[in-house]
């Protein structure tokens, strides 16, 4: 996505058409080349996180 500052406005504008065009092939390699781990935990151990309301 495009971001502009114009006068007053914040404008947001898409830059392609297709912005996940050739995701499949990209996921694909990253498997192949084993660079598709997690970089964070899909879970969160909540009795150890300390919570702030």
């Amino acid at each position: 996505m495009e971001m502009i500052v114009q006068n007053d406005a914040l404008i947001i504008k898409s830059i392609e058409k297709k912005p996940r065009k050739d995701w499949d092939k990209a996921f694909a390699r990253m498997s192949k080349l084993k660079e598709d781990k997690l970089f964070l935990p899909d879970n969160i151990d909540s009795e150890n996180f300390n919570w702030t309301w």
